[in-house]
């Protein structure tokens, strides 16, 4: 009953078996086959699935393409460009409302179709943007790094201008005591 009272789950069984002895036994030789655990797990291959948190999982996701799915594909969208795919259903979805509103004002018995169509437009339009998301990624990363690079170089720009105003100090005050 504690296992389902506490916040976080509780570690397995087999955390007993990692004691001094049993580890300085796998240092100095093999397992005998009663700590088979001590042993570190084969990490997963990327075309099976592996069980995380009681749910299966996969190392290679990839973006269920929209026929997989079940949803019927846009007409003229094949040789578009994500960009121009995305401004061309945003154009859309902007006729479609103001259609939607036309509609709504005259005979709202048909409004059910442009709905189902606006939502349509909206599948692909998500689709669309997830399909965008490596790319963004990418750039997002690409930014990040430029910025500590930037960070870094004007860190070490200061420690020289330190370094060479401390020296000069240094050179003065030598000046200074022979002087003297």
């Amino acid at each position: 009953m504690t296992e389902l009272s506490t916040t976080f789950p509780l570690p397995p069984k087999y955390y007993l078996n990692y004691t001094d002895e049993n580890l300085a036994l796998k240092d100095s030789s093999d397992l005998p086959l009663e700590f088979p655990n001590l042993n570190p797990p084969k990490p997963p291959s990327s075309t099976q699935p592996f069980m995380v948190f009681g749910q299966l999982d996969q190392l290679e996701v990839k973006l269920p393409s929209l026929e997989e799915l079940g949803i019927q594909p846009l007409e003229n969208q094949s040789d578009l460009d994500v960009n121009q795919k995305l401004q061309s259903i945003n154009h859309s979805l902007l006729l479609n409302l103001v259609e939607l509103l036309s509609i709504l004002t005259t005979n709202t018995c048909e409004a059910s179709y442009k709905t189902e169509q606006i939502r349509l437009l909206f599948i692909h339009f998500h689709h669309y943007i997830n399909e965008y998301r490596p790319h963004q990624a990418r750039a997002t990363l690409m930014m990040i790094l430029k910025d500590q690079i930037q960070k870094k170089k004007t860190a070490t720009k200061e420690i020289r201008d330190k370094i060479q105003s401390t020296r000069d100090q240094l050179e003065r005050l030598s000046e200074t005591l022979e002087k003297i």
